[in-house]
């Protein structure tokens, strides 16, 4: 048997129309892997619908494995001056991210990470640029990555279609309430019921609301790339807060490995120690080959929002009542710690408080 046919022309209709309110006349970049190609034909056909100007960029998953295998990694990563041209005169970035194979991923270990150096320096240019841009998360469920996890394929795509048809209006409603109480300067407490009880500070940066729309204030608040299906609030955490101890009740995809059993403990600040009980077996040896000291710094968290996700896929965190903690990395977010180094835990039943204030209780948006 086959993969089930899907009419994909909603979801472009949605990404050019709603995501992006593509105008007549703008210059628009659809960056695709060979998967996602269906997708992008209806992309592309959505713009010239509403008079766009496209612009086709593929990366093909053959060449793609041959390069970071086969070359050394000073050879990998390098973007030219007339890609960031082109990028520079686009006023907006549909994303179909790839590459298909996971497992290869987690095999090319730092030969992939090379490979994908330039994500900072691409974000600092869509930031500086203005860029207004829409990440398509059905671009992760591959038939390779359901493999890897061990999940039903059209079931992935069918819920992520479904979140994704979803009236931004339904997201921005509680989402703007929790974005405001989590902006400025403010004291954040996660309990849960499995012994979760954590505090960390805010440090008074952006605030992002992910709705599935890029707009203008998304734009001057330098959140350029929404996800669709949106559906979280997040935020960089004060890197030198974090007392407690968390415990993650869902598990965590790592390169095409499932993690369980995700906690940590911080103590003044500092990673006190960290477990993972099955499954992590390759976060430990990132964890033992960063040299960075900020892997030891809280990073950032996640507030799900949306109703149509379900949890047991790979957007555990955009489920509504969802809160994700993580600590390492977070430069690309805004945030101080650098490095290659993150892991994080979810939770689907916290209760958390920001100054005293429940924006979640019991795994509930207030």
């Amino acid at each position: 048997m086959g993969e089930t046919i899907i009419d994909y022309r909603p979801l472009a209709r949605t990404a050019v129309r709603k995501s992006l309110a593509v105008k007549k006349g703008e210059n628009v970049i659809v960056e695709t892997w060979n998967h996602g190609l269906p997708i992008a034909r209806e992309i592309i056909f959505a713009l010239r619908d509403v008079g766009a100007n496209s612009l086709l960029l593929l990366e093909d998953e053959e060449t793609y494995w041959r390069s970071v295998e086969g070359l050394a990694p000073n050879k990998l990563g390098n973007v030219g001056s007339h890609e960031w041209a082109a990028m520079k005169e686009a006023d907006c970035y549909v994303f179909l991210p790839g590459p298909a194979d996971i497992a290869r991923v987690r095999k090319a270990g730092r030969k992939y990470r090379a490979a994908t150096s330039y994500n900072t320096t691409w974000y600092r240019n869509a930031e500086k640029w203005g860029i207004r841009g829409v990440r398509l998360s059905l671009g992760y469920a591959t038939p390779e990555r359901a493999a890897a996890y061990g999940l039903d394929a059209d079931a992935w795509r069918r819920m992520l279609l479904d979140a994704s048809a979803l009236d931004p209006k339904v997201l921005q409603g509680p989402g703007k309430k929790i974005q405001r109480a989590l902006r400025g300067k403010g004291r954040v407490e996660v309990t849960a019921p499995n012994g979760t009880d954590f505090t960390f500070d805010l440090p008074d940066r952006s605030v992002w609301l992910t709705d599935g729309v890029t707009d203008a204030e998304d734009v001057k608040e330098g959140n350029n790339m929404s996800n669709l299906p949106g559906g979280t609030v997040s935020s960089t955490v004060d890197e030198t807060s974090g007392d407690g101890v968390f415990i993650a009740d869902r598990p965590g995809a790592y390169l095409g490995k499932w993690m369980k059993g995700i906690s940590f403990e911080f103590k003044d600040g500092r990673l006190k120690e960290y477990h993972v009980r099955e499954g992590g077996e390759r976060v430990g040896e990132d964890f033992r080959e960063e040299k960075n000291a900020t892997k030891q710094r809280l990073s950032s968290f996640i507030v799900g929002l949306n109703p149509a996700i379900r949890y047991g896929f790979l957007q555990d965190t955009l489920a509504a009542g969802a809160f994700h903690l993580g600590f390492g990395d977070n430069e690309e977010d805004g945030g101080k710690n650098k490095g290659d180094f993150y892991l994080g835990g979810t939770l689907s039943n916290a209760t958390v408080a920001v100054d005293g204030k429940e924006i979640l209780r019991g795994g509930k948006v207030l």
